[in-house]
């Protein structure tokens, strides 16, 4: 079996599994629906939200066909999808816990995904590497923060997917924006066999990603998007390490969900409300009334498909800049704190036009 063959199972029994869901929703619906109340529900119907489970179970999947894998490369791809799955457990499975009884403390979820990033470091040998700025480095090793780094990297990605996870698509179309910068950033000839694994997660998540971008008959769920908090990390960490880059790589790679989890802590504080509680002042929310307001005519795809498209440029600046400038991460930090202030004027300016209309 080629690479483009395993591809393609990869992407069609993930989307067969959210077919099989979705068609037999009657069955599940009332442990695995979605309900439409809530600051951060945009949908009216009951909708499934375990598509986590179809990108669980493909991971699963894949270890068996990778037993038919022709290429020379084959054990230690299945050695990577294993360390995936027995990482990704704790978070995705207190996330698929939440889907179904909806009332699983945020402060234990929270717990849990340092957990993921204690095991990461502890047991599972991943790392961030060093900032490539010298006295920046010094210190680091001095107070050895690379273990409490990795571990908050870790906690980091798998809340901040989350926290991004409120429209159709943008969870999943994100995380394959990242993924394809770090397949072109895995630019190393004997750490190919990575891109290969990226390209297997890439087809697992389009799998899900073309029903519920277009339809929104599925959505990902916390145990689904604390799953690509996971992927993103372990993917991160292999590619930083091999490639011998920065980790400040990390902050225009992931510069969208790091802007909205800091930025949404911080508008909370300032109104002097919960931190954790949620609400509907996400950017992706506020594009997301914009697009009602304007477009209230248009038929479903077009609410479904829009706010993600309208965010694609968004989604896509970091990581291209971090393509351009991975060896230089002074630049970096410069590009991110520009980024983060434009952003941030953007938001400001959207939420005064929302509330013109």
């Amino acid at each position: 079996m080629s690479i483009y063959t395993l591809t393609f199972f990869m992407f069609l029994n993930s989307f067969l599994v959210n077919i099989i869901i979705i068609l037999t929703r009657k069955f599940h619906i009332n442990f695995t629906g979605d309900s439409y109340e809530g600051p951060q529900k945009i949908h009216k119907n009951i909708v499934p939200r375990i598509g986590g489970v179809s990108v669980f179970l493909t991971l699963g999947l894949s270890i068996i066909l990778l037993k038919y894998y022709s290429g020379d490369e084959k054990n230690l791809m299945i050695e990577n999808v294993q360390t995936l799955i027995l990482l990704s457990m704790p978070a995705f499975f207190i996330g698929l816990l939440e889907d179904i009884v909806k009332d699983i403390s945020i402060i234990l979820r929270f717990f849990t995904s340092f957990i993921v990033g204690i095991f990461a470091y502890f047991v599972f040998g991943l790392s961030i590497n060093v900032t490539n700025i010298v006295t920046l480095d010094n210190q680091i090793h001095l107070l050895n923060l690379i273990p409490l780094l990795t571990i908050l990297f870790f906690a980091g990605s798998i809340n901040s997917i989350n926290i991004i996870d409120g429209i159709n698509g943008l969870a999943s179309v994100a995380s394959l924006i990242i993924l394809f910068a770090l397949l072109k950033l895995n630019n190393h000839e004997p750490f190919i066999i990575n891109n290969f694994f990226i390209i297997l997660v890439i087809a697992n998540i389009v799998g899900f990603l073309v029903i519920n971008w277009f339809w929104g008959t599925i959505f990902l769920g916390d145990s689904g998007a604390y799953l690509l908090g996971v992927i993103l990390a372990v993917i991160s960490c292999k590619t930083i390490l091999d490639n011998q880059l920065s980790f400040l790589v990390i902050l225009t790679l992931f510069f969208f969900p790091i802007w909205e989890i800091s930025y949404s802590i911080w508008r909370r504080f300032l109104n002097k409300t919960k931190v954790m509680r949620a609400d509907n002042k996400h950017l992706h929310s506020l594009i997301h009334i914009f697009v009602k307001v304007k477009f209230s005519n248009k038929n479903k795809f077009i609410n479904n498909f829009l706010p993600t498209s309208m965010l694609l440029p968004i989604l896509t600046i970091g990581p291209l800049l971090s393509l351009f400038y991975y060896h230089n991460p002074k630049m970096l930090i410069i590009l991110f704190l520009i980024l983060y202030i434009f952003i941030t004027l953007l938001y400001r300016l959207l939420e005064k036009k929302l509330v013109s209309i």
